[in-house]
């Protein structure tokens, strides 16, 4: 079952960098927001992680989802994104 979700993951943590991309979000406050959320990540663990080298957890999905106000099924990459939900 493990090997089933791995790309899963790996797809959300595409749609992560994507959508912080679009909404012109640094990579940075990502890290920070993840760090911030008391989930006892490190920095380097949380870049790991936007660059796809490590699986997000659905908890981490959901502080980027809240910290940032993006769809949650949208990190996940289950659902395109809102083209009217990018600042300009």
């Amino acid at each position: 079952m493990n090997a089933a979700r791995v790309p899963e993951f790996h797809i959300a943590a595409g749609a992560v960098r994507a959508e912080l991309a679009r909404r012109s979000i640094p990579r940075r406050d990502a890290v920070l927001a993840l760090q911030e959320a008391g989930l006892s990540l490190g920095r380097t663990a949380a870049y790991e992680r936007i660059a796809g080298l490590v699986p997000f957890t659905w908890t981490e999905l959901e502080v980027l989802s809240t910290s940032f106000e993006i769809p949650l099924d949208v990190l996940a990459g289950t659902r395109a994104p809102d083209v009217a939900a990018v600042r300009v």
